[in-house]
């Protein structure tokens, strides 16, 4: 169990998750869906309603590559979508390209996305 600095106590049943800031000291407690915590054991990659900067920090850190944009053209876009593992960075930026959200270009050791 854990315990808040006021002794609350926190039991987490199936689909919930917890999370401590260390700057406030704060517990708050979620529903979840755990797919989207789980997915690396299945060997899935997926995107449920995020937003683009998320999406590519997540492809940056997941294929150890460099994508380059301008936030500002992608400040409203959401993304959905899932993939297996395997597929390759450029499979998955083939997919995601396909609503005409953007195109890119790869150029040296990264890649720059561009409406």
């Amino acid at each position: 169990d854990l315990r808040s600095d006021n002794n609350d106590l926190y039991i987490l049943e199936p689909n919930q998750k917890l999370t401590f800031s260390k700057v406030n000291r704060e517990i708050k407690q979620y529903v979840v869906d755990v797919n989207l915590y789980t997915s690396w054991t299945r060997n899935e990659i997926i995107f449920r309603d995020l937003h683009f900067t998320e999406v590519v920090k997540r492809l940056e850190r997941d294929f150890n590559s460099k994508i380059e944009y301008d936030e500002n053209l992608f400040r409203n876009s959401r993304i959905t979508a899932k993939f297996l593992e395997k597929e390759s960075l450029i499979e998955i930026l083939d997919v995601l390209k396909i609503p005409g959200k953007f195109e890119y270009e790869v150029k040296d050791d990264k890649i720059i996305l561009y409406k």
